[in-house]
C-alpha cells in the first residue's frame, strides 16, 4: 500500500475530507450552504457502514464490532440509510 504525503500534517483521511469541503464551498458560490454538518455525517456515515459491511461479506456481527456500534444500532442504521449487503440501494 503507498501512502501520501501528508500535507500540515493532517492525517490523509481528515486532509481528504477538507479537500472535498473546499470543492464543495467552490461550487456553491453565492448560495448559502446549509445543514453541512449533517450531510458531511449522513454522507460519511453511510459509505463507511456500507464498505464495512462489504469488507465482512455481510457479517453485521463483525461489522458492528468493526465499526464500534451495536448489532441493533447498526441494524437502524442499515435500514435507514436503506443499505444492503454493504451496497446503498
Amino acid at each position: 500500500m503507498t501512502t501520501r504525503p501528508q500535507k500540515n500534517n493532517k492525517p490523509p483521511l481528515e486532509e481528504t475530507l477538507v479537500e472535498c469541503l473546499d470543492i464543495y464551498f467552490q461550487r456553491l458560490g453565492e448560495q448559502k450552504p446549509h445543514a453541512v454538518l449533517a450531510m458531511v455525517t449522513e454522507v460519511i456515515e453511510k459509505s463507511t457502514i456500507a464498505y464495512v459491511i462489504n469488507k465482512t461479506g455481510g457479517n453485521i456481527s463483525k461489522a458492528s464490532q468493526i465499526l464500534g456500534v451495536t448489532r441493533a444500532t447498526l441494524r437502524k442504521k442499515i435500514s435507514n440509510y436503506k443499505i444492503d449487503n454493504g451496497k446503498s440501494v
